[in-house]
């Protein structure tokens, strides 16, 4: 396991809500989406030129989704990738069903194993995404990407923030919330060389921990960890990725099995316009 070094700067609570309105808004409809009119996460923050992408696949017909917008806020390019399905029944069996298969797609890491079907999953919108990212870029004139995300979008969020610094020279850093693990130990100590990441964790949120450290994943670091339920009391975790003080903590005494927890991230919960439901 590595140990690890501290080499993000800290990252505020505003920072956090900022991304995790995008990591959020993604989850509603395309059409509220595309005219930014979501409602609260939409309201909360300003955009010019959303792009929308959409493709199922992968498993369990799985509807991967990504926008691609301006940031008026922090001057950056956004990426914004969906999760699974947010209801409970729905990421019960997502994280039953999940295999713990590795590829090696890196070939500046050859070493770093990454999640086949995480990888593979960034790969069905990569054709769509990097062209949009492009296209925003050239009205822009930044190289810097903020790529967010929350459960399956975070894996996602990871993957191409890595994917798109070492093979297109974006400038790109992470902000994802209740993420499951994505690669190895190797894949750790790559990100720490390549990416600024921020994981933020949950109380007893149960998707941090559907893929087992047991079966050679890690997570990457810096994890942020909002230890209770309510509040927004947070920690900035020790730089190895697995800080038994944090998220962690819980995972020897079984209890981290709360959806509860991963469908509420800072005070906040998943909801769309008015003639849009909730997500729950």
């Amino acid at each position: 396991m590595p140990s690890g070094e501290f080499a993000n700067s800290a990252i505020s609570l505003d920072e956090m809500t900022h991304w995790l309105h995008f990591a959020f808004a993604i989850y509603c409809p395309e059409s509220e989406i595309k005219n930014w009119n979501c409602g609260t996460h939409c309201d909360a923050v300003t955009l010019s030129a959303v792009h929308y992408q959409k493709e199922v696949g992968w498993s369990d017909n799985i509807e991967h989704a990504a926008m691609v917008a301006y940031d008026e806020k922090y001057g950056e390019i956004v990426v914004s990738f969906k999760g699974t399905d947010n209801n409970a029944a729905f990421i019960e069996n997502w994280l039953t069903n999940l295999d713990f298969l590795k590829q090696n797609p890196i070939s500046q890491y050859p070493a770093a194993g990454v999640h086949s079907g995480f990888w593979d999953a960034w790969l069905s919108l990569k054709a769509d995404v990097v062209p949009a990212i492009q296209e925003v870029q050239s009205a822009h004139s930044t190289n810097k990407i903020r790529v967010v995300g929350h459960s399956l979008g975070g894996a996602m969020a990871t993957n191409a923030a890595m994917d798109l610094k070492l093979n297109y020279g974006y400038d790109t850093s992470v902000v994802n919330f209740g993420s499951p693990r994505v690669g190895n130990a190797e894949y750790h100590k790559a990100l720490l060389n390549e990416v600024p990441h921020w994981r933020v964790t949950h109380n007893n949120d149960l998707v941090p921990h559907g893929i087992p450290e047991a079966f050679g994943f890690y997570h990457a670091s810096t994890e942020v960890h909002f230890p209770d339920r309510t509040g927004l009391n947070f920690k900035t975790c020790d730089g190895s990725g697995e800080d038994p003080s944090c998220a962690n903590s819980c995972a020897h005494w079984l209890t981290c099995t709360s959806i509860e927890d991963h469908m509420t991230y800072l005070e906040q919960s998943i909801t769309c316009g008015s003639s849009s439901t909730v997500v729950v």
